[in-house]
């Protein structure tokens, strides 16, 4: 018989199988599986400049690990797959991360994603008021970087690191992982660097989503045309600017939702006509903002 590992945190529930030793011969692919969390629900935001909630890694999946948050979480989460591939939903449609591939996640963005068999890849979740403007090179979900053993000395040094809560161990933590962070912005392949163009608007949208730029507005902080803009912007993002903005301010909406009126969420979010909230909301997320409170409402 197997033994089943199941790890839980606020939001989701990985549970795989892992065969058990019988004290033969070692050649069974048997899963490793290392974390490490900061607190006890390691969920949560930050105020501080940057704090590491908890790492970790599956290595040598020999079921798939499946994964389900469709409200996301309160913090950031990158993920790199050395080898093997991760099976994820965007938009309603299938995606394939292979290996030599980081994934990133921001607040509250629906994660639904399947570590396939004979996989490793490593995790971290971190929040903090620098997040955001560490990740402003990371354009879209996905970046190539190919092989990157950082990654994986990162969160075994930091598993170790919160284990053994040596003096200044969270700060120390924090620290690697600003250089880690760099050292990604430094490995992107030649397509990645041209993204990189858009970095400017794409740190604006998800820092200042309430306000109603314009694409002339976004094409002028990165020094381009606003044709060339709106050009790169959809073929990094897949949809236009207005279109990622929208979406980014309704993800917020939900998470607003749960705490806050349909009147109070859409003028937290600066918009003057809760009407015409309200239909963006439903048309954007496929339900009024009333109904999804109802359901949602903590």
């Amino acid at each position: 018989m197997g033994k089943n590992i199941i790890c839980m945190d606020k939001n989701a529930i990985y549970k795989f199988e892992k065969p058990a030793y019988n004290g033969g011969d070692r050649g069974e692919n048997v899963m490793q599986y290392l974390a490490a969390r900061a607190i006890r629900n390691s969920d949560s935001e930050s105020a501080e400049f940057l704090v590491i909630n908890n790492c970790g890694a599956f290595i040598d999946t020999d079921k798939p690990v499946k994964t389900a948050r469709p409200d996301g979480r309160f913090d950031y989460q990158l993920i790199y797959v050395e080898k093997g591939n991760i099976k994820m939903e965007e938009n309603g449609e299938a995606r394939t991360v292979g290996s030599g591939e980081i994934l990133l996640f921001r607040p509250h963005e629906p994660q639904i994603y399947t570590v396939l068999c004979d996989s490793t890849y490593y995790w971290i979740h971190f929040s903090g008021t620098l997040a955001e403007r560490l990740l402003g090179f990371f354009c879209g979900r996905v970046c190539k970087c190919g092989p990157f053993p950082a990654f994986a000395e990162f969160c075994d040094q930091t598993v170790g690191a919160f284990a053994s809560q040596k003096a200044n161990y969270a700060l120390f933590c924090a620290g690697r992982l600003v250089s880690l962070i760099a050292l990604i912005s430094q490995s992107l392949d030649a397509d990645e660097k041209e993204s990189a163009l858009i970095d400017r608007a794409l740190l604006d949208i998800h820092t200042n989503f309430t306000l109603s730029r314009t694409n002339d507005e976004y094409a002028k902080m990165c020094g381009l045309s606003k044709s060339h803009f709106i050009r790169l912007f959809h073929k990094v993002l897949g949809m236009p600017p207005q279109k990622y903005r929208t979406a980014v301010a309704m993800r917020e909406a939900k998470h607003l939702l749960k705490s806050n009126d349909v009147t109070g969420t859409a003028g937290i979010l600066g918009y003057t006509d809760v009407f015409y909230f309200s239909r963006v909301f439903k048309k954007t997320v496929g339900v009024s903002p009333s109904e999804y409170r109802r359901e949602h409402k903590g």
